[in-house]
């Protein structure tokens, strides 16, 4: 997402991949600076994929040692749905039906690979919702939907993908 960079985009949009750092985890750093306490427990899951595939048990935190419980292999969403039904643990609406939602976040992330699929769902559901995140990501979903990258382009029944270029 290279554009994000440039001059004309830079001035009124700042954001990057460090925003999860930036928005989520300072606070707990400053938390933990402020107290002298360490933010022990993590729900953090290896099955998440991304940057937590290499996730360990106990990890090193700002303030000392950090324990993923989730971190396990054994820890999957199956399991964690299990968990959640058989003690009946109330969870955000979005993760249920008609969102389904696997992960949440900011909504509708342009870092998401599921952007696509949230902005459909948020269509049929919860149109003012997409309709926010629209306005708050205008720039990125246009060039995102300019190069066919994550998003479809306005009007286009299908998204992109690599395989559109194979023979």
């Amino acid at each position: 997402m290279k554009f994000q960079f440039t001059p004309e985009y830079l001035p009124k949009n700042v954001f990057s991949d460090k925003c999860c750092e930036e928005f989520k985890k300072k606070i707990f750093w400053e938390i933990e600076k402020t107290t002298g306490k360490v933010n022990a427990l993590t729900g953090q899951r290896r099955d998440e994929k991304g940057n937590r595939d290499k996730l360990s048990c106990i990890s090193q935190g700002h303030n000392g040692k950090h324990f993923n419980i989730l971190a396990p292999n054994e820890i999957t969403t199956e399991w964690i749905w299990w968990f959640i039904n058989k003690f009946n643990i109330p969870v955000c609406e979005l993760y249920l039906k008609p969102f389904n939602f696997d992960r949440l976040g900011c909504i509708c992330c342009p870092f998401s690979r599921t952007v696509q699929k949230e902005l459909d769902t948020l269509e049929i559901y919860a149109p003012n919702l997409k309709k926010q995140a629209e306005i708050l990501w205008k720039p990125s979903f246009s060039e995102m939907r300019r190069i066919g990258y994550r998003l479809r382009k306005k009007g286009s029944a299908k998204q992109t993908t690599i395989f559109d270029f194979m023979d």
